[in-house]
């Protein structure tokens, strides 16, 4: 068991940008904001769908169950020993009714995030359905190669040609938040025990997964298992 204790006074300001994503087409940087339903990069190319299939690195939307369109980002994950695709959104989950908003940007605790974006499942097995990440599924985002960017904070994944970038936008309690542009902190769905549940905690020197307090107010990025098509 990993634990880190992240849930302490919390008293520092937001200013953070929730979700960037950068890649390269040729020789011409191309970035699409954080709006998942606003396609502004002039290049890419935008599939109607993106499946098991699809290289790591496509960019695309997915619809969820409820036809929402989501911008997302193909990457291979190991999980158990066997790799499989997913859709990985390009921005910071700010719908449905986040635990706190600070400046625009979202916290959930870990029961607000479960409630709204688990999906009724826990299994790494579930395709075809926008939700939080399990502790697996985390670890193994975790090992992928990353890199830390400081201006905006965060850290960065290549893959394929494209950059999936995960902001530091800290963590919050009642309103307070603290470590903005120093850490950042994502949920998984998995609990630990009835205290403490899974989350992907990175700063500057290193990105692993910890149990902590299911109290604290963290980030949620949705995932996606890929169904074969």
């Amino acid at each position: 068991m990993k634990t880190k204790n992240i849930f302490s006074t919390l008293t520092l300001p937001v200013a953070m940008v929730l979700g960037m994503m950068t890649a390269s087409c040729g020789n011409e940087d191309n970035i699409i904001n954080e709006q998942p339903q606003q396609p502004t990069a002039a290049g890419y190319e935008i599939p109607a769908t993106i499946n098991a299939s699809s290289p790591d690195g496509t960019v695309g939307y997915y619809k969820d169950g409820t036809e929402t369109e989501r911008l997302a980002i193909v990457a291979s994950l190991t999980v158990n020993s066997t790799t499989y695709k997913y859709a990985i959104a390009t921005a910071n989950e700010t719908s449905g009714t986040p635990t706190w908003t600070v400046d625009g940007v979202a916290y959930y605790t870990f029961a607000d995030a479960k409630s709204q974006f688990a999906n009724n499942t826990d299994s790494y097995s579930a395709a075809n359905v926008w939700r939080l990440p399990t502790q697996t599924e985390l670890e193994a985002l975790a090992g992928l190669t990353n890199s830390w960017q400081a201006d905006p904070a965060g850290r960065t994944w290549t893959i394929g040609s494209a950059s999936l970038f995960l902001p530091a936008a800290g963590l919050c309690n009642s309103g307070d938040a603290d470590d903005v542009g120093d850490y950042g902190y994502y949920w998984s769905s998995t609990p630990f025990d009835e205290l403490l549940a899974y989350y992907l905690d990175f700063g500057s020197g290193y990105c692993d997964v910890y149990d902590d307090s299911r109290e604290a107010g963290s980030s949620v990025r949705l995932f996606c298992k890929l169904p074969s098509e």
